[in-house]
């Protein structure tokens, strides 16, 4: 079954990658308006980092889920986030 979705993946200077799901609609919505895509991401995740991330790509997946894979470092659990499903083509990098 398609389940078509929009994942944008938040990409930090440390490497890390976060990742969020839209429905195609809202995209679609956002550029019909003329929305500065890039600017409205950057407001987007202003509050949510202490720092700037690096870039933003924005893709097409079929069945996208964001799944947390705990790591230990020393004596620290690390936390990441991994998007699986069907990645279908990007879109465009910020």
């Amino acid at each position: 079954m398609k389940n078509y979705k929009i994942v944008i993946t938040i990409e930090l200077p440390n490497g890390d990658e976060h990742f969020v799901i839209w429905e195609p609609e809202l995209y679609g919505d956002l550029l019909k308006k003329g929305v500065d895509i890039e600017t409205f991401l950057v407001e987007f995740v202003k509050n949510d980092f202490k720092v700037s991330p690096v870039s933003y790509l924005i893709e097409l997946w079929n069945n996208p889920t964001i799944k947390p894979i705990v790591s230990k470092m020393g004596s620290n659990e690390v936390i990441r986030e991994l998007c699986v499903g069907e990645r279908i083509f990007p879109i465009v990098r910020y």
